[in-house]
């Protein structure tokens, strides 16, 4: 038997669901801007000069632009799309109103954001690792608070996975200006 999330005397899915197309629209944005990063615009060639000109040795560090293409391509664009799909089956299984399905949902994202832990972006990346930090914690926080099964619990748990989710729209906001500057 479905055990119902109530709250405020009415039969309602979590604030999983209701923030849930907020988050998941983020997500989808990050993964989009994920992909372009890397894609835009090449770099003007250097115009070849008349005279030979000294040149500096190579830098050995690679710039942030490539850093942060080496985090997408090395698993950080797969984990925000792991997270992604995590948050779509919060918000399924939150509509569904089945308690159980919320918190194996809640924990599957939990599980993936602890990986994602492992890998955050590059910190050049002005704001945006620690946007995505803050993000992965409250979502792990959240498996904490829902794994009680009492209201208050459930209610904890939305409030941290809408704050995962408002910083994860800093982290889209974050990568996007970066990109417009590099």
């Amino acid at each position: 038997m479905k055990q119902r999330i109530h709250t405020r005397g009415r039969q309602e899915e979590p604030g999983v669901m209701r923030t849930g197309a907020l988050i998941t629209g983020s997500i989808a944005t990050l993964a989009l801007v994920l992909a372009a990063c890397g894609h835009a615009t090449p770099r003007p060639a250097n115009k070849p000069s008349a005279a030979p000109v000294a040149v500096a040795a190579p830098s050995t560090a690679p710039s942030c632009l490539d850093q942060f293409i080496a985090w997408r391509d090395n698993g950080g664009g797969s984990q925000i799309q792991a997270i992604g799909t995590d948050l779509t089956q919060d918000s399924t299984a939150a509509s569904a109103g089945n308690l159980g399905e919320v918190q194996g949902a809640v924990t599957i994202l939990a599980s993936d954001a602890q990986t994602a832990l492992g890998n955050p972006p590059p910190a050049c990346v002005p704001q945006m690792s620690t946007d995505y930090t803050t993000a992965m914690n409250d979502f792990i926080a959240a498996a904490a608070s829902i794994s009680q099964g009492t209201t208050d619990g459930i209610q904890l748990a939305t409030t941290q996975i809408t704050a995962g989710g408002d910083a994860l729209v800093r982290a889209t906001r974050d990568l996007r200006h970066f990109e417009r500057n590099n």
